[in-house]
């Protein structure tokens, strides 16, 4: 779902008094929040080429980059590619490219990679494609994604799909992952299949195995009602609420890997839940939300769970489209009854 590019230093020599130049930067710095992943050529950021270009960029820009840079996505590759990224001889083979699927240039060095006049992008070394700078959202990896972020979630695709294709890329490059499902928790607990895993469960083992840079710290949020009968009804409801913390965490301890260091489970009554929030989502480090309307129930796998079509959406945490959520979501926050946190 992420898409790994770069930007050609060359990109940052126009003038910030030009509304166009202020205005393409800002579009890409837009899909940079909602669908990217910066790849920077070089060991450091500091010592960059791409990261001196922004430094002699006009201060309009520069502080517009610089803001990316502290808040986006980014990731670093061979400083070789910076040197080669320079060259008027584009890449041949697609060991070359770093795993980058879009390169941005300036018009020159397009033209120089043999970016036609009459073409928004082109794919190179098989797996790269380049673009002009401004014709980002032509580029058909960007409408692809844009237009798959969204896709409904058919009944037929396996849970694993589902993760490799909607959730795998922003998990692994998230540290803070949060998990709003009314009946996440309902499902978790009913769920007495062995060898059969409820959504709760695949998308806590599949986070837990990823090997990632930064140890995950995972929120959930889910309800709670006395009229699903799920512990003794003559327990209190505190007594009831650790109880079914203690399952939770004795079941997903066989997941515990070094991916993953704290799991928060917040519980409000099913009633106030669904007076607050109409949706079922996970968000991640609070830039990218993936709403999914059936819940996590589009990850389970357990005899008798009949899958359905999940209408799916992807938002930018920050953009108005997502307001309704962080406005729910501190609602639901200010409503919990009931906190329960281990470490892993």
């Amino acid at each position: 779902m992420l898409i790994r590019f770069t930007v050609d230093p060359d990109i940052f020599s126009g003038s910030a008094t030009n509304l166009d130049i202020k205005k393409k930067h800002a579009n890409l710095l837009k899909l940079w929040r909602t669908l990217g992943l910066l790849v920077i050529p070089g060991d450091k950021q500091l010592d960059s080429k791409l990261y001196e270009a922004i430094c002699k960029a006009p201060q309009a820009i520069q502080t517009m980059w610089k803001e990316g840079l502290k808040h986006n996505r980014k990731t670093s590759c061979s400083s070789n590619f910076a040197s080669a990224l320079a060259q008027d001889t584009p890449f041949l083979k697609e060991g070359e490219v770093m795993g980058i699927r879009l390169a941005c240039l300036d018009r020159d060095r397009a033209e120089l990679w043999g970016l036609g006049p009459d073409e928004y992008s082109k794919v190179i070394a098989k797996t790269m494609e380049i673009c002009r700078f401004g014709d980002e959202d032509q580029a058909s990896i960007v409408r692809s994604a844009l237009d798959f972020a969204s896709r409904p979630i058919n009944s037929e695709e396996t849970p694993e799909a589902i993760w490799r294709t909607k959730i795998s890329d922003l998990s692994t490059n998230s540290r803070f992952i949060t998990i709003v499902d009314r009946y996440a928790l309902r499902n978790f607990i009913e769920n007495k299949c062995p060898g059969h895993l409820d959504g709760l469960q695949f998308l806590i083992s599949k986070i837990a195995m990823a090997n990632t840079p930064d140890r995950k710290i995972i929120n959930i949020f889910s309800s709670y009602s006395v009229a699903w009968n799920l512990f003794d009804p003559s327990a209190s409801f505190e007594d009831g609420m650790e109880s079914l913390s203690l399952e939770l965490k004795n079941r997903l301890h066989r997941f515990v890997g070094e991916s993953i260091s704290e799991i928060a489970l917040h519980i409000t009554r099913d009633s106030v839940f669904g007076s607050i929030v109409h949706y079922r989502y996970i968000l991640f480090d609070q830039r990218n939300l993936l709403q999914l309307d059936t819940g996590l129930e589009s990850l389970s796998d357990f005899p008798g769970y009949v899958r359905r079509t999940c209408p799916c959406h992807h938002y930018e945490w920050q953009s108005e489209l997502a307001d309704a959520f962080r406005n729910d979501e501190k609602k639901l926050r200010s409503k919990i009854d009931y906190t329960s946190k281990f470490s892993l």
